[in-house]
């Protein structure tokens, strides 16, 4: 959703994430980045398969994400180089 944040739904509740805006110098990768982040940091807190995590565990994963995606606007072309076109 962009500026406006992100909305998970852990089956029960629906958990608004933080925005963290930043000056973008190039805004590709940053929901690839985030989800990225997301899964990573879910993972590194205890999601598994079947288990249904808390909004608290959920809005901290949120937020790691929030900061990686928005680092990630920082830097030029999605994997950290411009590409150069010839004309």
């Amino acid at each position: 959703m962009g500026g406006r944040g992100q909305i998970f739904y852990n089956g029960s509740e629906f958990i608004k994430g933080k925005v963290y805006f930043v000056k973008p110098v190039d805004t590709m990768g940053a929901g690839d980045s985030y989800l990225a982040a997301l899964i990573v940091s879910l993972l590194k807190k205890g999601w598994k398969k079947g288990i249904v995590l808390q909004a608290d565990v959920i809005e901290a994963a949120m937020d790691d994400a929030a900061h990686y995606s928005s680092d990630n606007c920082l830097r030029e072309g999605g994997f950290g180089f411009k590409n150069q076109i010839e004309e």
